[in-house]
């Protein structure tokens, strides 16, 4: 069993990854867009995932980029995927060396 500072931790990478693919999580739930048990799941995905260091580490290279992709080793991706906006086309992605 996970213990509490686990999915605080696990949510919070969670809500960070989120925005990075331009996910408003948060959001999502005041607007009924998304449902709390669907996102309880997710976080206990991530709580349970082995890769949760190389996470950390993909995050902070991320840096306030928006990313086109999650990593492979996500337990979350379908999920995001699912969340995006239909027209991705609007999501401007930036890349390393672009400014």
């Amino acid at each position: 069993m996970q213990s509490v500072g686990q999915y605080t931790r696990s949510a919070r990478l969670m809500n960070h990854m989120a925005a990075t693919r331009g996910i408003d999580l948060q959001q999502g739930v005041a607007r009924d867009e998304i449902r709390v048990g669907a996102l309880v799941c997710a976080v206990t995905r991530c709580a349970a995932c082995t890769g949760q260091e190389q996470c950390v580490l993909w995050l902070a290279a991320q840096g306030d980029r928006k990313a086109a992709a999650t990593p492979d080793y996500c337990e979350n991706s379908e999920f995001l995927a699912r969340l995006l906006p239909e027209d991705e086309d609007d999501v401007a992605y930036e890349t390393e060396g672009e400014e």
